[in-house]
């Protein structure tokens, strides 16, 4: 998407937020990420999708618009993301921006440009890491979510790289809540309810 020959988003001047450990974005930068938001009962909520480059996260917000349209998901950005200041400083999330010079067009790789609706900003209300996982923590059921700073606000971040889906996170939009890892699995809280009778 108008990238510089040999470059990825860093030579646009767009900067990726580093896996793990205490992340950290200023206001103004301008970020390699895609992002869409809602708007419903719960509010305005926005889904800032990082990842590297061919890591999924233009396909996995396009899957957030076609799936939940019912909660009017638009798309903000795909590639790069303007991050903002809270609307009143010290209060609320930050917010996220569509770039004026790619505004409304998604990369289809392998296929070229799409123009496509969007909307021009939104708070961020979640963070999504497409960062694919080592080969050890493929069978991992739980991942712990971390704390992303963000124009100097907290915003809670998923992992567990490819294994995010679509239908996951239109779920967390859909109720305005956030999974607890502290329940754990469903599966094994179900199985401790069940007796099993004595031979």
């Amino acid at each position: 998407m108008n990238r510089a020959p040999g470059g990825g988003a860093e030579a646009n001047g767009a900067q990726p937020l580093p896996a793990g450990g205490a992340d950290s974005v200023a206001a103004g930068v301008i970020v390699h990420a895609s992002a869409v938001a809602t708007s419903s009962a719960h509010g305005e909520r926005g889904v800032l999708i990082l990842g590297p480059s061919g890591s999924g996260k233009t396909r996995l917000a396009l899957e957030l618009i076609a799936l939940g349209h019912a909660l009017d998901i638009a798309l903000i950005g795909d590639d790069r993301v303007q991050i903002e200041q809270p609307e009143m400083p010290g209060a609320g999330p930050p917010r996220m921006r569509a770039v004026p010079t790619i505004a409304g067009l998604v990369e289809i790789r392998g296929h070229g440009v799409l123009r496509h609706p969007y909307r021009q900003a939104a708070p961020i209300w979640l963070a999504v890491d497409l960062t694919p996982l080592p080969v050890a923590t493929h069978e991992q059921r739980l991942f712990p979510m971390r704390a992303l700073s963000i124009a100097s606000a907290s915003v809670p971040c998923l992992g567990g790289g490819a294994g995010l889906h679509a239908a996951s996170i239109i779920a967390m939009l859909r109720t305005g809540r956030l999974p607890d890892a502290e329940q754990g699995p469903v599966a094994v809280r179900v199985a401790s309810t069940i007796a099993v009778p004595s031979e």
